[in-house]
């Protein structure tokens, strides 16, 4: 199975969890040079390391096997 590294820079603003999708690498290695090449940018600089998140993720592979409900079916 293969496998590919999912770059996203998460922080918040007033309390809201903002995501910015930065890329999709061939390896882990490839996705941390990525962050390496933006940590110092304009924005990300701002905010310290942790906000970038690799994810590994199984190409032709889902997680999500069932169905789900929405908050207003929860209550």
């Amino acid at each position: 199975m293969r496998i590919v590294y999912i770059l996203e820079h998460v922080y918040k603003v007033l309390e809201e969890e903002e995501i910015r999708f930065i890329g999709v690498f061939s390896t882990n290695e490839n996705a941390k040079q990525a962050i390496n090449d933006l940590k110092n940018m304009p924005g990300f600089k701002k905010y310290p390391l942790e906000c970038f998140q690799i994810h590994e993720c199984k190409l032709d592979h889902y997680e999500w096997k069932e169905g789900f409900i929405n908050w207003e079916e929860a209550s």
